[in-house]
């Protein structure tokens, strides 16, 4: 599991969404996707890149991220199903 400097084990991506509403449209920010390579899950580089781009999103002033992504991997980062939570749908035939 050697790693040279240029080799890319992860990556995330935050892109701007639109999120309607009765009183118009909020922009907001959405993640996905967000991996690792496989030979080196487990060792934190996810928890690692969701941290620092959450931080990154609030710096920039956005108060909520959307994310579609592994039920049990994003709640630790404060994360709550949308629908059932909030209401909200998604566009996407995806579970809450």
């Amino acid at each position: 599991m050697a790693v040279k400097e240029a080799d890319i084990i992860g990556h995330i991506l935050f892109s701007q969404i639109f999120i309607e509403t009765y009183d118009g449209v909020i922009t907001t920010i959405g993640l996905a996707p967000m991996a690792a390579k496989p030979e080196f899950q487990g060792i934190g580089i996810g928890t690692a890149l969701v941290k620092a781009g959450l931080e990154a999103c609030r710096v920039l002033g956005y108060s909520h991220v959307f994310v579609l992504g592994h039920p049990e991997f994003y709640p630790k980062f404060g994360f709550l199903p949308s629908q059932s939570t909030f209401g909200m749908e998604c566009p996407y035939p995806v579970q809450d």
